[in-house]
């Protein structure tokens, strides 16, 4: 399978030449859907590695997240800062985002440590949604394993996961131990923790919208430490020791 552009939401220009259209003081946009359906399984299995999309478009330098260490540790200064002003005003995060502060500093820790010098850079998805997964406005710049880690953690969190499952797309990816210690670093930052946290705080989700996920810690060090034997059988890479 090789990339096309028929996969992904196509920006349409307004009358004016431009993307982006101001009515009353609100933004919209007009994207045309993707002729060609595709299953989130197979862009993940097949496409966004076998595809480096990134080097035909040289222009798309300046959405480059790859520098995932500084931009976990901005975001989590960011948090820590919220959370002391907090004030009692959201009990069920205050009890339990520090666990997630500290895994986040784990995954930072991690990944700072990796030689990233020969990885490669394509154009990823911001997140896996069930929804609008090619819109234009959820792709970005990064390393290869984004999607994959991405892929398993949206897995995890729909509570769909299958060992079976991950083992064969693992095993089919044409990976180095670099991407696949990017993959891992990346499985243990849990933006699906933090994701959930800025809806809650800009008040689109009620707080108790995080109750089950963070019931669930224990379960997902187990799911990381599973997925870790599963690379390690692949290509050897260093192991959390706390896990």
């Amino acid at each position: 399978m090789t990339a096309d552009k028929e996969y992904y939401d196509q920006l349409i220009l307004n009358i004016n030449n431009q993307f982006v259209t101001n009515i009353y003081n609100r933004y919209y946009i007009l994207i045309k859907k993707a002729s060609v359906k595709s299953d989130i399984r197979d862009i993940i299995s097949n496409q966004m590695r076998e595809f480096d999309f990134y080097n035909q478009f040289s222009n798309l330098s300046h959405i480059n997240h790859s520098n995932w260490s500084e931009l976990w540790s901005k975001k989590m200064d960011y948090i820590e800062y919220q959370v002391y002003h907090f004030e009692n005003k959201y009990p069920i995060i205050e009890k339990s985002i520090h666990y997630y502060i500290g895994m986040a500093e784990n995954a930072i820790s991690y990944v700072s440590q990796i030689n990233k010098r020969e990885e490669t850079l394509i154009v990823s998805h911001i997140r896996i949604l069930d929804k609008n997964f090619n819109n234009p406005q959820n792709l970005i710049v990064d390393y290869k394993s984004r999607d994959i880690s991405e892929y398993l953690k949206y897995k995890f969190v729909k509570k769909d996961y299958h060992y079976d499952e991950i083992e064969n797309l693992l095993h089919n990816l044409n990976f180095d131990s670099s991407s696949f210690e990017l993959l891992y670093g990346r499985l243990i930052y849990p933006n699906f923790y933090f994701d959930l946290y800025d809806e809650i705080i800009e008040g689109n989700i009620p707080e108790k919208e995080i109750i089950d996920l963070v019931s669930r810690t224990e379960e997902y060090e187990d799911y990381i430490i599973n997925i870790y034997h599963i690379i390690n059988q692949i290509k050897k890479i260093p192991k959390v020791t706390w896990l």
